[in-house]
């Protein structure tokens, strides 16, 4: 099985994750230039293209990129229950309709006003890496 985190390495830009790679070792100077720092970087790097949440200010202006723990472990649905929300640099997951007992949390990692769902299945593929099977688009 090949990790999320693995999957993005493979498919991303090389020259971006290398890019990022050197701007790490170039603003660390204690970290030692080697292939097994470097695996780390990428690793770090892939865990943050798909766990890091958009930061948007008051005027939904995009003002920053943030990892939100436990948010970051919210799955996905294009039918979500819930919605992570802003105030600040502080997140909250709040609920957008009645949930049952049980229920798994979900969010949806796109626009919601996305009705087409070969483009909703597309750039969840592109952007997140995996095939979209929640009941909006099966």
């Amino acid at each position: 099985m090949v990790s999320m985190a693995s999957k993005v390495v493979l498919e991303v830009d090389k020259t971006k994750v290398v890019t990022y790679a050197m701007v790490v070792f170039l603003r660390c100077p204690e970290l030692a230039i080697n292939i097994e720092n470097f695996k780390m970087i990428v690793h770090v790097y892939s865990l943050l293209e798909v766990n890091a949440f958009g930061i948007s200010d008051k005027t939904l202006l995009r003002a920053g990129t943030g990892l939100y723990w436990p948010t970051n472990l919210i799955n996905h649905s294009c039918r979500p229950n819930c919605v992570a929300v802003f105030n600040g640099r502080k997140q909250y997951v709040v609920p957008c309709r009645a949930i049952q007992e049980g229920e798994e949390l979900t969010i949806s990692y796109i626009d919601q006003g996305v009705e087409d769902v070969p483009t909703r299945k597309l750039t969840l593929d592109q952007e997140y890496y995996f095939e979209c099977k929640c009941t909006r688009c099966t």
